[in-house]
């Protein structure tokens, strides 16, 4: 995917989620996952561009992207070690 789709992706994802806001329970929980997937998505793109010098790199999938977003930070870090022992 290009740039342009994965940022065009996180603006329409974080206008959707503060159009839902939160009016009901199952709103919040929508919300608040969606927000995960979108901040588990942003930190996986910012490790890649920063690892990219290094060497190193993440693969950024539907996998990667809902670990992180289910799991948050731990998920985050299982694929930073995961990545460096494969």
């Amino acid at each position: 995917m290009t740039s342009i789709v994965i940022i065009i992706s996180i603006l329409i994802a974080i206008v959707l989620l503060l159009i839902v806001g939160t009016t009901t329970t199952p709103f919040r929980i929508l919300k608040r996952i969606g927000m995960n997937l979108v901040v588990g998505l942003f930190f996986l793109l910012a490790i890649n561009y920063i690892g990219n010098r290094y060497g190193f790199y993440v693969p950024v999938n539907e996998f990667t992207t809902v670990l992180v977003g289910v799991l948050g930070l731990p998920g985050f870090l299982v694929l930073l070690v995961l990545k460096t022992i494969i």
